[in-house]
């Protein structure tokens, strides 16, 4: 199977080329992220994208029981720094 190719002004770029232009760029601005934000703004970025739930630990839609109970276990909920 050939590459996709698409047009783009001046010149032909395959499209996988394009994917990972896209994933360079947004692992650059993930690390641009981590370096400027808060501790709290990582806080909520994890709230935000259900990776934890409101106790702080593992968001149990996402999670497995054992998992969330493993998390517990270890007494460490992620939480708001005052």
């Amino acid at each position: 199977m050939l590459p996709l190719k698409i047009f783009l002004p001046d010149n032909i770029i395959s499209l996988d080329r394009v994917y990972s232009m896209r994933i360079e760029e947004l692992t650059q601005k993930a690390k641009t992220f981590i370096k400027e934000s808060s501790y709290n703004d990582r806080v909520q970025l994890l709230l935000d994208a259900k990776i934890i739930g409101k106790d702080g630990y593992f968001h149990p839609d996402y999670f497995s029981q054992e998992t969330i109970t493993k998390n517990k276990a270890e007494n460490k909920p992620i939480t708001f720094q005052q």
